[in-house]
């Protein structure tokens, strides 16, 4: 039977381990694109400020989000001609001019920064996935130690968890799934383990 101390004491050990890499890896990983970087830009800041005061501060990018994922900008012909006949008309040619100017340089900021986040997730649910999976077979040797082998383990599949979260959502459904069906059957070999030296004793 497992002691209220084992549990507290796997709870602590999986939640310090699993934060404890975390902060590690964010640490070490100091390359984390911004989003400021990339689209905060004068030239961007100066095309809004004119259409917030020649065109009735209507942007396009801000009406047309652009999708995870996405690596083309969508056509923003159909929503200027929809708003340009609410601009009056002697600044009709002006505001299709910055309008396009503008929605171009956010589009493409924005595509450059999910690329590089992309990137940035990638590598390191890669470097929280190893650790993690490492833990979690650790964790299943070391399961006789009441405590401390379930708290690395728990430890172990937390860091894996927190590693895919950002990286979800620009996983392929084949990758979701293979990811998924790795961790199982990774779970499940640990508790065959655990099993056969229940068995031993």
């Amino acid at each position: 039977m497992v002691s209220m101390k084992g549990i507290v004491l796997t709870i602590a050990i999986g939640v310090v381990f699993s934060l404890f890499i975390w902060y590690g890896t964010t640490t070490f990983m100091s390359d984390r694109p911004d989003y400021q970087d990339y689209c905060y830009t004068s030239a961007i800041q100066t095309l809004n400020s004119q259409i917030q005061t020649d065109c009735n501060g209507q942007t396009p990018y801000s009406e047309i989000p652009m999708k995870k994922g996405e690596t083309t900008c969508p056509s923003i012909e159909n929503w200027i001609n929809r708003v340009t006949p609410q601009i009056p008309e002697d600044k009709q040619s002006l505001c299709k001019t910055l309008w396009s100017a503008y929605y171009s340089q956010s589009c493409g900021c924005s595509l450059k920064y999910e690329e590089a986040n992309e990137n940035y997730q990638q590598t390191k649910f890669i470097i929280l996935a190893i650790i993690g999976i490492v833990a979690i077979v650790a964790g299943g040797l070391m399961f006789s130690f009441e405590g401390i082998g379930t708290g690395i383990l728990g430890g172990g599949v937390i860091t894996v968890i927190t590693g895919a979260i950002p990286y979800w959502s620009y996983m392929g459904d084949i990758v979701k799934f293979t990811m998924l069906g790795l961790a199982l059957v990774a779970l499940i070999v640990v508790g065959i383990m655990v099993a056969l030296k229940e068995r031993e004793k």
